[in-house]
């Protein structure tokens, strides 16, 4: 937690590169193992060898375990559109990524492009690894359909010499699919609206096709489809099947790899401050088995237990009777800040003390992966060619303080900082003096 602004923020240690263990116990050992809460990892089945070693080895050490709230939900999400979208036979990778590929570094086919059908517009690029960040690519190919159309006609009845890559060849196959547009389309919808998914049950009601929302442009090209007889009722049906079996086949994914599985997870709902006005006697319960959650975990002392829970209650009855009820009724998830209000009711009062403590934990890791998704953005922004990794660390580290202080301008110029400044050169020729020493010593143990 931020001492002055009193709200939760994170700050950039280091960067390791490989063997993940051994360099991460190196590059925290001195801090305190007792510390650590969480292990955030980027993907949604990389690193658990690294967090299982690595549990294991803090268990030994301090008997304590980490808060785990699973892998990457945002990857979670990712995967679920791409098994949803290659297990329905839909082809959309292929039908999404071959436009791309078709014009990449190629001017001369661009320049047939443009001449053709006169537009200077060319498809976007698709990452199969973030499938549910592809809306605008998603948007771009049934605008530029028609010209794509005419470009494969063009290739195909006016040349001699007609593209023979891969790319062209799906491009070519999927204009033969009338339905084509109308599952682009579909799938921009779904994900344009991916919260949408997480509302059905597939528990407790079966999905008929008829039900499911296939969004109003691909309603819209199956009635000019359906009018012109391109296309019989049963093409659509078959259309709406596949749309079904997309949609049964992401939720699944989701809710098997969600982090909402872990109990951890889905008992923090407890600090809703919403929650916490509607439905009190729900949100108790879901506090107190988040205590027992950190009670297994060893995080918290049992005997403190009860007296959190008649903390929680409490500050419930508080909530409801106090001044503040009306910004818990009507918080924001989207703009408002919940370590600052929970703060506001509970940092500032000595009898929640305690409870102010466990709280302030679980909101440290509430995030889960986003820190490590962010992190990520960050290195890409900063990376340029020939960069060392001493150096990403340093600028990494540059940022990150200035984002704590609030802005460069923000910076305190100290005597330490203008001796630091002064001195700087020097330190780089020590530095390249022990860079060249170490080369020399690896160089001669090769020869050895």
């Amino acid at each position: 937690m931020n001492k002055k602004t009193k709200n939760k923020h994170f700050r950039y240690l280091t960067s390791q590169f490989i063997d993940l263990l051994e360099h991460f116990n190196a590059s925290t050992s001195d801090l305190r193992r007792n510390g650590l809460l969480q292990v955030s990892r980027n993907g949604p089945s990389v690193n658990w060898s690294f967090y299982d070693k690595l549990e294991k080895e803090i268990k030994n050490e301090c008997d304590m375990g980490l808060l785990n709230f699973g892998s990457c939900g945002l990857h979670v999400i990712h995967g679920a559109f791409q098994t949803g979208a290659r297990e329905t036979g839909g082809g959309l990778d292929g039908l999404l990524s071959s436009p791309y590929y078709l014009f990449k570094d190629t001017s001369a086919r661009r320049d047939d492009f443009t001449n053709v059908t006169g537009c200077n517009e060319f498809p976007l690029k698709f990452c199969k690894q973030m499938w549910v960040e592809n809306g605008s690519v998603c948007s771009r190919v049934p605008l530029l359909w028609p010209h794509l159309k005419s470009f494969v006609e063009a290739c195909e009845t006016k040349w001699k010499a007609k593209p023979t890559s891969n790319s062209y060849n799906a491009l070519r196959d999927a204009m033969n699919d009338k339905l084509s547009v109308a599952k682009l389309s579909f799938f921009n919808q779904k994900a344009s609206t991916a919260y949408d998914l997480l509302k059905l049950d597939l528990e407790k009601e079966r999905v008929e096709n008829k039900k499911i929302e296939v969004g109003f442009k691909a309603e819209g090209e199956l009635k000019s489809l359906l009018s012109t007889k391109a296309i019989s009722e049963c093409q659509v049906f078959q259309f709406r099947e596949e749309c079904r079996q997309f949609v049964v086949k992401c939720v699944n994914k989701i809710f098997e790899r969600s982090p909402l599985k872990y109990r951890l997870a889905r008992n923090m709902a407890c600090l809703d401050p919403r929650l916490m006005v509607s439905d009190q006697e729900h949100s108790k319960s879901k506090c107190k088995r988040l205590l027992e959650e950190l009670l297994t975990l060893n995080r918290d002392d049992g005997d403190d237990v009860d007296m959190l829970v008649a903390s929680c209650t409490e500050l419930l009855h508080d909530v409801a009777r106090c001044e503040m009820k009306s910004r818990f009724k009507d918080f924001k998830v989207e703009d408002d800040r919940v370590d600052m209000l929970l703060y506001e009711c509970m940092g500032r009062n000595k009898k929640f003390e305690k409870l102010w403590r466990v709280v302030r934990k679980v909101l440290l890791v509430s995030h889960g992966q986003a820190s490590v998704e962010r992190g990520y953005s960050l290195n890409r922004q900063i990376e340029k060619d020939n960069m060392s990794e001493g150096m990403i660390v340093a600028l990494r580290q540059i940022i990150d303080y200035f984002v704590l202080v609030g802005g460069m301008l923000k910076v305190d110029i100290t005597k330490e900082l203008l001796s630091s400044a002064s001195s700087s050169r020097y330190r780089y020729h020590q530095y390249l003096e022990e860079d060249k020493r170490k080369k020399g010593q690896e160089a001669i143990q090769r020869k050895r």
